[in-house]
């Protein structure tokens, strides 16, 4: 038996990837085997020790299986591989077996040292079959909209919670499964990079997910009363239809990043680059994240001191520079997200999947702005400093002179009609803007 393994230098496999060659030369007639091995006894010729044998076998095995556990067999090498394994286990039997019919010393060297090689050469062979099937891993869209359908079914407790609570679950079972998988899989060959980009977007799930909680149940627990109130208004059959409409959308704007985490998988160490576009879309993933954060924070502060549950928020910080700081971060989350994944779009089907996400959040965020805007004007458009701020300020702060517009008190009828009645909190939720502009 003849073993040969070519690579790159010192055993290192080269960016190929793994070529072998396996040859067994089998004499099949008795006579002819006694008569070459007479001719091998009078010629002494020079015949392959056992020992370098077994260093070439063992050489061979060792390859094969760091190859197989970096994941840098090319696809379909494993079949190649086990057709080999078969054939060559068949010869090197009837190699033994004719050998004993000679009665040759040379049948008990082979067949210990042929015991030996495969003991060697059997954990990387078996090692790749079983492994072979991770090499075709992937969290296809199905998958991931089927796991944000999970995520947000929440929502069939209370509806506001599609848009809520279960917005950020559907963010949160999709991103944390994808990466704790595709990791496993990967035995530590995804980029490090990579990780950063998908755990932001899980972090965020989770940061989304505990504050609306907290507001909702500790921070402000007349929002839970007036969401239950929506819920009973609501049918069956809008509760399906926003359930499934929208986790189709939350599975679209995971999809950048399991775009990249599939890209890490299959590239066998050649991952797509991030670039100046990969690069500048994790900066802006991180300041949309700070900024939520910090707005929502102010904002819950703002809104815990006595008198203050139904005043307009315009504390020192964030809030003196946008109308909605915390609308301004999730939208700069999920353009740097977006930007993030562009390396790794490879079809028009994957860039117009990635697309349709950001295009809704966008669009959400807009008519949510403004429906509260509208609101906002009726309530608080009889205080100077509201009409002043709301002349100069937009979502992504100061604007020019040239746009700003004036802005006019409301009549005092509409005022009324924004005023509390027998204690109600008319303030609305954020998250229930985002179902009007969801609808």
């Amino acid at each position: 038996l003849g073993l040969d393994c070519r690579g790159g230098d010192n055993g290192q496999l080269d960016e190929t990837g793994l070529e072998y060659s396996v040859e067994a030369q089998v004499d099949t007639d008795t006579d002819e085997f006694d008569e070459n091995m007479k001719q091998e006894e009078n010629t002494r010729a020079p015949t392959t020790p056992p020992h370098i044998l077994m260093e070439k076998a063992k050489r061979f095995g060792e390859i094969l299986q760091n190859s197989v556990i970096q994941r840098r067999l090319p696809p379909g090498s494993m079949d190649g591989l086990k057709r080999n394994f078969q054939l060559l286990s068949t010869q090197s039997k009837q190699f033994i077996k004719q050998s004993r019919k000679g009665g040759s010393m040379l049948n008990s060297v082979l067949q210990t040292q042929s015991n030996k090689a495969w003991d060697f050469l059997a954990p990387g062979f078996l090692g790749g079959l079983s492994l072979w099937p991770s090499r075709k891993f992937a969290m296809t869209f199905p998958i991931i909209f089927l796991l944000s359908l999970v995520g947000s079914s929440v929502g069939f407790h209370l509806f506001l919670y599609f848009i809520s609570i279960g917005y950020g679950l559907a963010i949160f079972v999709p991103s944390f499964i994808s990466l704790a998988a595709y990791n496993l899989v990967g035995r530590g060959h995804i980029p490090f990079l990579t990780n950063v980009y998908t755990g932001m977007v899980l972090l965020w799930s989770i940061r989304l997910t505990l504050y609306l909680w907290y507001r909702e149940y500790i921070g402000w627990p007349q929002l839970h009363e007036k969401i239950v109130e929506v819920d009973q208004k609501t049918k069956m059959s809008a509760k399906v239809f926003f359930w499934i409409s929208l986790s189709l959308i939350y599975s679209t704007m995971v999809m950048p990043c399991i775009y990249r985490l599939q890209d890490a998988i299959r590239s066998e160490g050649r991952v797509a680059p991030w670039g100046p576009v990969g690069f500048l879309g994790i900066l802006i993933q991180m300041i949309g994240l700070g900024m939520e954060t910090v707005a929502d924070a102010q904002k819950s502060e703002f809104k815990s001191i006595p008198g203050n549950r139904n005043a307009w928020c315009h504390t020192p910080g964030l809030w003196s520079f946008s109308t909605h700081p915390n609308y301004l971060g999730e939208e700069l989350f999920w353009i740097g997200t977006y930007l993030g994944g562009m390396g790794c779009y490879r079809n028009i089907h994957q860039w117009a999947i990635a697309s349709l996400g950001i295009l809704f959040i966008s669009v959400v965020i807009k008519g949510a702005i403004s429906s509260l805007g509208t609101r906002h004007l009726r309530k608080y458009s009889h205080i100077e400093e509201f009409r002043e701020f709301r002349k100069t300020h937009r979502l992504w702060g100061p604007v020019p002179e040239r746009w700003r517009i004036s802005i006019q008190p409301v009549s005092q009828a509409e005022q009324k009609e924004s005023e509390p009645v027998d204690g109600q909190v008319l303030e609305p939720a954020e998250h229930e803007s985002k179902s009007e502009s969801a609808s």
